[in-house]
């Protein structure tokens, strides 16, 4: 039975074939010729030897939209010997040059130099003459005055036949200080002077280890000022004012005895 139903589809196919016009068969596949060769001539020269094509990958693809084929003739794309270029192929990236960075100059910056500071301590309550006479010791001439006073309600005012008066500070070795005065002459001409003066246990004067008085000779207020140490053997240290007689009177009003915290400089305001 399987013998006759094979022997049925042999003569049903020969019957098929025989009904076929091979030659409009012919006819009707002839214009798709020149297609198919032309894609296998594609094939040939545009995809890689011996392999069969493939979709570029995402990367390739973006970098074919983006450079033309022209940049395969500049060699900006390299292609191994025995294949053919493929416009799939990405081309070898340009090394870009990086420019040098310099170290950029340090410029040390300056040490400001200290401000000079002074101890809080004033060692003459009564430098001001605010509080009349106290702590002062005076002599015939000196008195106070109330008309001509650089600053406050009243001074120091030595007659023009000359006076003396000082006052004694409590000092301590070693330590650096400075003494300020404003002074006044009546007018131009003559001179006074404020100075230290330092004395030993005897109670005998020391008068060449005392520094330089301040001398004044003019009129109208300025001031001056002195830095100063307790010399070896001294253990007690006063503050003068003295004028020699003369045609002019004088007038010392804030005078002041301060310890310098750093070294000695600029003066306090």
């Amino acid at each position: 039975m399987l013998a006759d139903f094979r022997l049925f589809q042999n003569q049903h196919r020969a019957r098929f074939l025989s009904k076929i016009d091979r030659k409009a068969l012919f006819r009707a596949a002839l214009p798709f010729v020149p297609v198919a060769l032309i894609v296998a001539a594609l094939a040939y020269f545009v995809l890689p030897m011996g392999q069969s094509p493939q979709a570029p990958p995402p990367e390739d693809a973006a970098a074919a939209n983006l450079q033309p084929a022209s940049n395969v003739a500049l060699g900006t794309a390299s292609v191994p010997a025995g294949r053919k270029i493929s416009v799939f192929m990405t081309p070898e990236p340009t090394a870009t040059v990086r420019s040098i960075r310099r170290p950029t100059e340090i410029v040390p910056t300056a040490t400001p130099t200290p401000k000079q500071t002074y101890d809080k301590v004033q060692y003459m309550a009564n430098g001001v003459i605010e509080n009349g006479l106290t702590g002062w010791y005076v002599e015939p001439g000196v008195a106070l005055t109330n008309t001509t006073v650089h600053r406050g309600s009243s001074a120091l005012q030595i007659a023009a036949n000359g006076g003396f008066a000082s006052y004694q500070v409590s000092l301590s070795p070693g330590v650096t200080y400075r003494l300020f005065a404003w002074g006044s002459l009546s007018a131009d001409g003559g001179a006074a002077s404020i100075g230290i003066e330092f004395f030993d246990a005897y109670g005998q004067r020391l008068q060449s280890s005392e520094p330089t008085p301040l001398i004044f000779s003019t009129s109208g207020f300025v001031r001056h000022s002195l830095v100063f140490s307790l010399p070896a053997g001294a253990i007690r240290a006063q503050v003068y004012v003295w004028k020699p007689a003369g045609t002019t009177s004088f007038v010392a009003d804030d005078i002041s005895v301060r310890a310098y915290l750093i070294a000695p400089g600029s003066e306090p305001d």
